[in-house]
């Protein structure tokens, strides 16, 4: 049944085994999902949506620039924590929680990722890691969301290895680990352009 696979389409293949092929294919960038959670760029995004999250429970900004900033100096590398601490503006933005507050705004126009990320850290996780996961979950629907539109037009073989090469390439990785909303911005697009090309609908891509 294997070797068959090889030379007709997904779509061809009985249901059962349709969903298994999908559950090998997610175990097999599931490594990178892992590294990405265990080695995430810590961009000074992070510390923005982490003090988001926090104000979503503390509007006081003193407080919720003391949480953001020993939440990550206690969770991160102590190298990559002095990154984000050094230079001007970001020694401003760490002495001067009034300064901190002032870009917030910029960041606050993302609700939809922001609530993921508190969601997160509601169920345990850590500041550092609530941001990260919602760039890694999206990653993981692309990757499942990719095989599968290439397997309605391609042989198994050629759609399984084409997406997993592409999941496994350095800019899609460089993306989930990105605490900024980026990946599932990449996801919404992506689901779009596949209800307009592949499946026309209007509401789902207006969604």
């Amino acid at each position: 049944i294997f070797m068959k696979l090889f030379n007709i389409s997904l779509l061809q293949v009985k249901r059962p085994l349709v969903w298994l092929t999908y559950f090998v294919f997610l175990v097999c960038i599931l490594p990178m999902a892992i590294f990405a959670y265990n080695r995430p760029s810590y961009n000074w995004d992070m510390l923005a949506y982490m003090a988001l999250i926090v104000k979503m429970e503390n509007s006081d900004i003193d407080e919720v620039h003391k949480i953001t900033y020993s939440s990550i100096k206690e969770d991160i590398p102590a190298e990559e924590y002095g990154k984000l601490i050094s230079g001007a503006l970001r020694q401003e933005r760490f002495q001067n929680p009034a300064e901190f507050n002032r870009v917030l705004p910029f960041y606050a126009v993302k609700p939809l990722y922001i609530w993921i990320s508190y969601i997160c850290y509601s169920g345990g996780l850590s500041l550092p890691q609530s941001t990260v996961l919602p760039s890694i979950l999206s990653y993981l629907f692309i990757g499942l969301l990719l095989f599968h539109w290439l397997s309605m037009h391609h042989k198994f073989f050629f759609a399984f290895i084409a997406a997993l090469l592409i999941m496994f390439s350095s800019v899609m990785i460089a993306m989930a680990r990105l605490s900024t909303p980026d990946c599932i911005s990449a996801l919404f697009l992506f689901t779009a352009f596949y209800f307009i090309l592949e499946r026309p609908s209007v509401i789902g891509a207006f969604f």
